[in-house]
């Protein structure tokens, strides 16, 4: 039988609880005041399972201290602290009553002990003492389980799907795909499945992606993937889209939507080949990793840009890419560099791709007349004005 290992601080500790506690699998080790029993849980050679916590006890180890229910109150401010700066250790209330104030105990024993869910939030003694053992016991495995550490690593992270906003389009799909992937990531057993990669293209696209047009930042005539990310990673959107976002979009997109990093038409749900060939080779190995940290990245902003960005018409109005212009302008192209540059004046001039100096043979000094408008940049992810398109 496994054995799971239970501080009990009491003043009044009881040999048949702890003889009885034994047969339950669990393995007490008692001390009589708060003081005694918070140096023992911090000494580091100690790893206890649960903490079990007399409502009615004595602070220090004065005999002519009288019992207090105000020790409950410090008690567990003092475990919280502990468990902040420590680990999470799950703590139960079981007492006698009896006293003065027993009637607000259950005020004072905080509902945020998502392990317990009896509804008293304590336990009498002595007749409630097989259901504590039984308690503890189910609340180690919970939070031993892989399912608990993903959902206490990253509530901050659930919590956007307590969003009431009418804009928000995740759905309970999303949020357990979420789930799963973060499951996956933690466990390591499925870094190589190029599945996943879908399933988070399906939450960008589906979810996050979705919610930013019904927020109007996103135009209703943007409707290919690869363009929305650009029209995202606009620069001059960076002060309300950061640029740590901003990159995260952009390798999102990138690395799960065939298409995405050039012209080509996007084939909605298919990933890059490249990307699948290097996963299934085990030559990218961190890449599920990376694509993950990014998701997290927008899930975060997204959740209070939400809250702060209400108003659909304004947002129509400040979220408007650049229209494209035309210009003529002459090509700067130094001799042994494949792409350009359209000067029009000493501090204005724009990028010409390889692709577009090759297409039309662009030499240093040609006169042409070029669409600008908002470019891509692979290195940053952020959406700079260039040379979109040569017209003669």
């Amino acid at each position: 039988m496994k054995k799971y290992r239970v501080l009990w601080i009491d003043d009044v500790p009881s040999e048949e609880f702890i003889n009885e506690a034994f047969e339950f699998g669990l393995e007490i080790e008692v001390e009589e005041n708060l003081n005694a029993g918070m140096a023992t849980l911090m000494n580091t050679s100690n790893e206890f399972d649960a903490i079990i916590l007399d409502a009615n006890c004595r602070v220090t180890n004065d005999v002519n201290e009288k019992p207090s229910l105000y020790t409950l109150t410090e008690s567990i401010y003092e475990i919280d602290n502990y468990c902040t700066k420590s680990r999470l250790i799950p703590w139960f209330v079981y007492t006698g009553g009896g006293y003065e104030g027993f009637e607000n105990i259950s005020i004072q024993i905080h509902s945020k002990r998502d392990w317990d869910e009896k509804k008293e939030r304590y336990y009498n003694k002595p007749i409630d003492r097989y259901e504590l053992f039984e308690n503890i016991k189910s609340a180690v495995n919970k939070l031993n389980s892989i399912e608990w550490k993903v959902w206490n690593d990253y509530h901050d992270i659930f919590d956007i799907f307590n969003n009431k906003s009418s804009f928000l389009a995740l759905d309970h799909l999303d949020k357990s795909n979420i789930f799963k992937v973060l499951i996956d990531l933690q466990t390591s057993s499925e870094t190589i499945n190029t599945e996943h990669f879908n399933v988070i293209r399906g939450i960008f696209a589906g979810g996050i992606a979705k919610t930013l047009l019904n927020m109007g930042v996103i135009p209703e005539h943007i409707t290919e993937l690869n363009k929305k990310s650009k029209h995202l990673c606009n620069e001059k959107f960076r002060e309300h889209i950061p640029i740590h976002v901003q990159r995260s979009i952009h390798l999102l997109v990138n690395t799960c939507q065939d298409g995405s990093h050039n012209d080509k038409e996007c084939v909605e749900g298919k990933i890059p080949p490249q990307v699948i060939k290097l996963v299934s080779e085990g030559k990218a190995r961190y890449l599920f990793t990376t694509v993950v940290y990014s998701l997290l990245n927008v899930l975060e902003w997204l959740n209070s840009f939400i809250l702060n960005f209400g108003d659909k018409e304004k947002n129509k109005e400040f979220f408007t890419s650049q229209e494209n212009v035309t210009k003529r302008g002459n090509v700067s192209r130094r001799p042994n560099d494949l792409h350009a540059f359209l000067i029009f004046s000493s501090t204005e001039k724009y990028y010409i791709s390889r692709e577009l100096v090759s297409q039309f043979g662009l030499s240093d000094g040609d006169i042409v007349e070029a669409e600008i408008g908002m470019r891509l940049d692979s290195k940053t992810g952020t959406g700079k004005p260039a040379v979109v398109k040569i017209i003669k």
